[in-house]
């Protein structure tokens, strides 16, 4: 049986206020694309406040804020994840406060990543491959507990991916 990609595009759109056990605002299994969205006040229990990335996404030009996900304030990634000229700020997480990359990430010139907190990786917390080009991260910060391993490290980016590229 041969399952079908669903291709779904998000532009000029607002979300906020959901919550789930995962991805509050969305679950992406197949192609997305966002562009000039704002996406806001979202939590979830386990991964991405907002989105679980689970093939491939495009977010351009949008606004993330205040979402709340325990890895990944605002996206949890796994696939394949491209983010340009878009805004994370005020998100909280346990594992990277805007992103927890596990899979393939891109971030694009003119993003910004403020104000952001998580236990380990204030704004992004990467385990898998990431280019970052011409990205703004500030105010970002993180917290420390006995409870949670490696915690007060990277208050921007706490990297242990297998290839990692930031210009």
């Amino acid at each position: 049986m041969e399952m079908a990609v669903l291709f779904i595009t998000i532009s000029n759109s607002i979300m906020k206020e959901n919550i789930a056990k995962s991805g509050a605002a969305i679950f992406n299994g197949g192609i997305l694309t966002m562009t000039a969205s704002t996406v806001t006040n979202h939590a979830s229990e386990e991964g991405g406040g907002a989105i679980v990335n689970n093939n491939t996404a495009t977010l351009n030009t949008s606004t993330f804020t205040e979402n709340y996900g325990k890895n990944g304030g605002v996206i949890y990634n796994i696939g394949t994840l491209s983010s340009s000229g878009s805004t994370y700020t005020i998100n909280e997480s346990t594992f990277g406060g805007a992103i927890l990359n596990e899979g393939i990430l891109t971030v694009g010139s003119k993003t910004v990543f403020s104000d952001n907190t998580a236990y380990v990786g204030g704004a992004l917390f990467n385990t898998g491959k990431a280019s970052i080009t011409s990205a703004n991260f500030s105010n970002n910060r993180v917290n420390r507990t006995a409870q949670i391993t490696n915690s007060g490290f990277g208050g921007a980016i706490y990297d242990i991916g297998a290839s990692s590229t930031i210009t």
